[in-house]
């Protein structure tokens, strides 16, 4: 995204704000590293960790057989996909609040750099 870009004939001055910059950066963390790159990292005897592509822990387990399985059954898992349904305005929770206008054009923008589906549906 491009931030205060001087305006052409055919296009209106863009002024972004650091708000919708911290957006930016969240959606793009978010869906450039899914769980498929979490990985398992032994702490010691009894301590397993799931952990991001940062070294981040996502989750923590007592064995590696439930540390593994977290990265595809946990509530951080669930927590994840429920995030990123959101992010792409496929969210059936009725708590979360819908993306603004100019959140569902960053999504959009981040989803086709990305190379994944379609931006946020408009309903």
């Amino acid at each position: 995204m491009t931030t205060n870009q001087p305006a052409t004939a055919d296009t209106e001055p863009v002024h972004v704000s650091a708000q919708m910059r911290a957006f930016e950066r969240a959606v793009r963390e978010h869906l450039q590293h899914p769980p498929a790159e979490w990985t398992v990292k032994r702490i010691d005897a009894r301590r397993w960790y799931v952990v991001d592509h940062r070294g981040a822990t996502i989750a923590r387990r007592t064995t590696k057989k439930a540390a593994h399985e977290a990265i595809e059954d946990s509530t951080e898992r669930r927590i994840w996909d429920d995030n990123c349904a959101w992010y792409r305005g496929e969210s059936t929770d009725p708590r979360v609040r819908q993306l603004t206008a100019d959140e569902k054009a960053i999504v959009a923008q981040v989803l086709a750099e990305i190379g994944g589906a379609d931006g946020p549906s408009s309903e």
